[in-house]
Protein backbone atom coordinates (compact mmCIF):
# COMPACT_ATOMS: atom_id res chain seq x y z
CA UNK A 1 0.00 0.00 0.00
CA UNK A 2 1.31 3.41 -0.84
CA UNK A 3 1.61 6.78 1.07
CA UNK A 4 -1.72 8.27 -0.81
CA UNK A 5 -3.26 4.92 0.73
CA UNK A 6 -2.39 5.13 4.26
CA UNK A 7 -3.04 9.01 4.88
CA UNK A 8 -6.38 8.44 2.89
CA UNK A 9 -7.24 5.31 5.33
CA UNK A 10 -5.75 7.02 8.53
CA UNK A 11 -8.39 9.92 6.95
CA UNK A 12 -11.20 7.12 7.18
CA UNK A 13 -10.29 6.25 10.17
CA UNK A 14 -10.23 9.42 11.78
CA UNK A 15 -13.60 10.35 10.44
CA UNK A 16 -15.27 7.37 11.44
CA UNK A 17 -14.03 7.77 15.44
CA UNK A 18 -15.23 11.54 15.05
CA UNK A 19 -19.23 10.28 13.93
CA UNK A 20 -18.88 8.05 16.37
CA UNK A 21 -18.75 10.78 18.75
CA UNK A 22 -20.88 12.92 17.46
CA UNK A 23 -23.76 10.13 17.42
CA UNK A 24 -23.12 9.10 20.79
CA UNK A 25 -23.64 12.82 22.28
CA UNK A 26 -27.06 13.03 19.96
CA UNK A 27 -28.14 9.83 21.67
CA UNK A 28 -27.54 12.01 24.86
CA UNK A 29 -28.62 14.88 24.64
CA UNK A 30 -31.75 13.92 27.12
CA UNK A 31 -29.38 12.40 29.67
CA UNK A 32 -29.63 14.54 32.93
CA UNK A 33 -25.90 15.60 33.60
CA UNK A 34 -24.62 14.57 30.34
CA UNK A 35 -21.08 16.27 28.86
CA UNK A 36 -20.78 16.29 25.59
CA UNK A 37 -17.34 14.57 24.37
CA UNK A 38 -15.33 16.32 21.60
CA UNK A 39 -12.61 15.19 19.60
CA UNK A 40 -9.09 16.97 19.71
CA UNK A 41 -6.01 16.42 17.59
CA UNK A 42 -2.66 17.55 16.80
CA UNK A 43 -0.44 16.76 13.67
CA UNK A 44 3.38 17.04 13.44
CA UNK A 45 6.06 15.56 11.55
CA UNK A 46 7.96 11.88 12.32
CA UNK A 47 11.13 10.63 10.85
CA UNK A 48 10.13 8.07 8.60
CA UNK A 49 11.99 4.65 9.74
CA UNK A 50 13.00 2.54 6.39
CA UNK A 51 15.91 0.37 6.06
CA UNK A 52 18.31 0.61 3.67
CA UNK A 53 17.76 4.10 2.72
CA UNK A 54 20.92 6.95 2.99
CA UNK A 55 21.39 8.19 6.23
CA UNK A 56 21.89 11.39 4.38
CA UNK A 57 18.16 11.35 2.90
CA UNK A 58 15.83 12.31 5.81
CA UNK A 59 11.97 11.42 4.79
CA UNK A 60 9.04 12.31 6.97
CA UNK A 61 5.35 11.89 7.31
CA UNK A 62 3.05 13.54 8.91
CA UNK A 63 1.10 11.96 12.00
CA UNK A 64 -2.20 12.45 13.75
CA UNK A 65 -2.98 12.22 16.98
CA UNK A 66 -6.52 12.20 17.96
CA UNK A 67 -8.09 12.16 21.57
CA UNK A 68 -11.54 12.53 23.15
CA UNK A 69 -11.58 14.51 25.51
CA UNK A 70 -15.19 15.53 28.29
CA UNK A 71 -16.40 18.91 28.01
CA UNK A 72 -17.20 20.13 31.33
CA UNK A 73 -19.36 22.78 30.47
CA UNK A 74 -22.40 23.51 32.87
CA UNK A 75 -25.73 22.52 31.11
CA UNK A 76 -29.03 24.34 31.56
CA UNK A 77 -30.88 23.95 34.37
CA UNK A 78 -34.62 22.77 34.18
CA UNK A 79 -36.80 23.77 36.67
CA UNK A 80 -39.28 20.10 37.74
CA UNK A 81 -40.93 21.48 41.62
CA UNK A 82 -39.35 18.10 42.31
CA UNK A 83 -37.60 18.36 46.22
CA UNK A 84 -35.45 15.87 45.57
CA UNK A 85 -34.29 17.20 41.85
CA UNK A 86 -30.85 18.66 42.50
CA UNK A 87 -28.78 20.25 39.74
CA UNK A 88 -25.12 21.35 40.57
CA UNK A 89 -23.42 24.54 39.25
CA UNK A 90 -20.15 24.98 39.12
CA UNK A 91 -17.48 22.73 39.24
CA UNK A 92 -18.18 19.20 41.72
CA UNK A 93 -20.10 15.59 41.88
CA UNK A 94 -22.32 13.83 43.83
CA UNK A 95 -20.96 10.85 45.91
CA UNK A 96 -22.85 7.84 45.68
CA UNK A 97 -22.60 3.75 46.43
CA UNK A 98 -21.14 1.45 43.66
CA UNK A 99 -19.87 -1.84 43.85
CA UNK A 100 -18.26 -2.13 47.61
CA UNK A 101 -16.99 1.76 47.01
CA UNK A 102 -18.06 4.89 45.28
CA UNK A 103 -18.52 6.32 41.44
CA UNK A 104 -19.86 10.09 41.09
CA UNK A 105 -22.44 11.90 39.07
CA UNK A 106 -23.53 15.13 37.89
CA UNK A 107 -27.38 13.29 37.30
CA UNK A 108 -29.34 14.88 40.53
CA UNK A 109 -32.59 12.90 39.86
CA UNK A 110 -32.92 10.97 42.69
CA UNK A 111 -35.65 9.78 44.78
CA UNK A 112 -36.44 7.65 47.80
CA UNK A 113 -36.02 3.81 47.77
CA UNK A 114 -37.91 1.47 50.43
CA UNK A 115 -36.44 2.46 53.47
CA UNK A 116 -36.14 5.84 52.85
CA UNK A 117 -32.89 6.23 51.98
CA UNK A 118 -31.76 8.72 49.18
CA UNK A 119 -30.97 7.58 46.23
CA UNK A 120 -30.03 7.62 42.08
CA UNK A 121 -32.85 6.35 39.68
CA UNK A 122 -30.47 3.31 39.39
CA UNK A 123 -31.12 2.45 43.12
CA UNK A 124 -27.61 3.39 44.05
CA UNK A 125 -27.72 5.06 47.39
CA UNK A 126 -26.72 9.19 47.88
CA UNK A 127 -23.95 9.32 50.05
CA UNK A 128 -23.11 12.01 52.97
CA UNK A 129 -19.87 12.55 54.82
CA UNK A 130 -18.12 9.42 55.74
CA UNK A 131 -19.86 7.60 52.67
CA UNK A 132 -22.77 6.65 54.73
CA UNK A 133 -26.25 6.76 53.23
CA UNK A 134 -29.00 9.72 53.37
CA UNK A 135 -32.20 9.01 55.43
CA UNK A 136 -35.46 10.59 55.57
CA UNK A 137 -37.64 10.12 58.08
CA UNK A 138 -40.69 8.84 57.90
CA UNK A 139 -43.71 10.35 56.68
CA UNK A 140 -41.52 14.19 56.61
CA UNK A 141 -43.16 16.59 54.59
CA UNK A 142 -41.22 19.67 54.17
CA UNK A 143 -38.06 18.57 52.67
CA UNK A 144 -35.60 21.46 51.92
CA UNK A 145 -31.74 21.19 50.73
CA UNK A 146 -29.70 24.10 50.77
CA UNK A 147 -27.21 25.13 48.46
CA UNK A 148 -24.53 23.86 50.33
CA UNK A 149 -25.59 20.50 50.23
CA UNK A 150 -27.71 20.36 53.93
CA UNK A 151 -31.08 18.78 54.28
CA UNK A 152 -33.94 19.48 56.61
CA UNK A 153 -36.90 17.38 57.07
CA UNK A 154 -40.21 19.47 58.62
CA UNK A 155 -37.17 21.92 59.54
CA UNK A 156 -35.03 19.58 60.91
CA UNK A 157 -31.26 18.42 59.93
CA UNK A 158 -31.19 14.99 58.64
CA UNK A 159 -27.83 14.95 56.46
CA UNK A 160 -25.48 16.42 54.28
CA UNK A 161 -24.72 15.81 51.07
CA UNK A 162 -20.78 15.36 49.69
CA UNK A 163 -19.95 17.56 46.90
CA UNK A 164 -16.16 16.62 45.77
CA UNK A 165 -14.22 17.64 42.45
CA UNK A 166 -11.18 16.19 41.22
CA UNK A 167 -7.69 17.87 39.61
CA UNK A 168 -8.38 16.14 35.91
CA UNK A 169 -12.13 15.87 35.18
CA UNK A 170 -10.46 14.22 31.61
CA UNK A 171 -9.11 11.59 33.81
CA UNK A 172 -12.60 10.04 34.75
CA UNK A 173 -14.02 7.10 33.47
CA UNK A 174 -18.00 6.77 32.51
CA UNK A 175 -19.06 3.57 33.51
CA UNK A 176 -22.85 3.87 32.78
CA UNK A 177 -26.25 5.21 34.24
CA UNK A 178 -24.60 8.66 34.32
CA UNK A 179 -21.76 7.43 36.97
CA UNK A 180 -18.07 8.07 36.78
CA UNK A 181 -14.85 6.70 38.60
CA UNK A 182 -11.44 7.57 38.97
CA UNK A 183 -8.38 6.81 41.17
CA UNK A 184 -7.92 10.46 42.12
CA UNK A 185 -7.92 11.68 45.69
CA UNK A 186 -11.16 13.38 46.44
CA UNK A 187 -11.11 17.07 47.05
CA UNK A 188 -14.04 19.02 48.86
CA UNK A 189 -15.84 21.33 46.10
CA UNK A 190 -16.58 24.44 48.11
CA UNK A 191 -17.60 26.83 44.96
CA UNK A 192 -20.12 24.02 44.16
CA UNK A 193 -24.23 24.99 44.52
CA UNK A 194 -26.83 22.73 44.81
CA UNK A 195 -30.08 24.22 43.22
CA UNK A 196 -32.81 22.03 44.55
CA UNK A 197 -36.02 21.47 42.51
CA UNK A 198 -34.14 21.46 39.54
CA UNK A 199 -32.23 19.03 36.84
CA UNK A 200 -28.42 19.99 34.87
CA UNK A 201 -29.53 19.13 31.53
CA UNK A 202 -26.65 17.69 29.26
CA UNK A 203 -24.41 20.17 27.58
CA UNK A 204 -24.90 19.35 24.01
CA UNK A 205 -26.08 21.37 21.32
CA UNK A 206 -28.09 19.39 19.28
CA UNK A 207 -28.48 21.30 15.95
CA UNK A 208 -24.47 21.76 16.03
CA UNK A 209 -23.75 17.91 16.81
CA UNK A 210 -26.36 17.36 13.43
CA UNK A 211 -24.43 20.11 11.68
CA UNK A 212 -20.84 18.47 12.44
CA UNK A 213 -22.38 15.05 11.70
CA UNK A 214 -23.68 16.41 7.95
CA UNK A 215 -20.17 18.16 7.90
CA UNK A 216 -17.90 15.02 8.77
CA UNK A 217 -19.92 12.11 6.34
CA UNK A 218 -19.26 14.89 3.24
CA UNK A 219 -15.86 14.47 4.58
CA UNK A 220 -16.00 10.96 4.57
CA UNK A 221 -17.35 10.89 1.09
CA UNK A 222 -14.67 12.80 -0.09
CA UNK A 223 -12.19 10.88 0.90
CA UNK A 224 -13.49 7.40 -0.19
CA UNK A 225 -13.85 9.41 -3.63
CA UNK A 226 -10.17 10.32 -3.69
CA UNK A 227 -9.30 6.35 -2.63
CA UNK A 228 -11.33 5.09 -5.22
CA UNK A 229 -9.90 7.65 -8.14
CA UNK A 230 -5.93 7.25 -6.49
CA UNK A 231 -6.82 3.43 -7.23
CA UNK A 232 -8.05 4.26 -10.65
CA UNK A 233 -5.10 5.52 -11.46
CA UNK A 234 -3.15 3.00 -10.41
CA UNK A 235 -4.95 0.69 -12.50
CA UNK A 236 -4.58 2.50 -15.39
CA UNK A 237 -0.95 2.89 -14.90
CA UNK A 238 -0.19 -0.85 -14.80
CA UNK A 239 -2.66 -1.55 -17.34
CA UNK A 240 -0.28 0.69 -19.32
CA UNK A 241 2.70 -0.80 -18.18
CA UNK A 242 1.74 -4.29 -18.90
CA UNK A 243 0.64 -3.28 -22.57
CA UNK A 244 1.88 -0.02 -24.06
CA UNK A 245 -0.40 -0.74 -27.23
CA UNK A 246 -3.13 0.57 -24.95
Amino acid sequence: MDNTSYISLARATSLQRRLDVIAHNIANMNTTGYKKRKMVFSEFLVQAQRPFVDRDVREYKSVIDERTIRDVEDGTHLETGNPFDLALSGTGFFKVAYNNGVAYTRAGNFALNANNELTTIGGRQVLSGGDQPILIPQGAQDISITQSGQLFADGLAVGQLEIVQFDDLQDMESIGDSLMITTQEEQPAPDAVVRQGKLEQSNVNPILEMTRMIDTLRTFQANQKMIEDHHSRQRTSIRSIADPKL
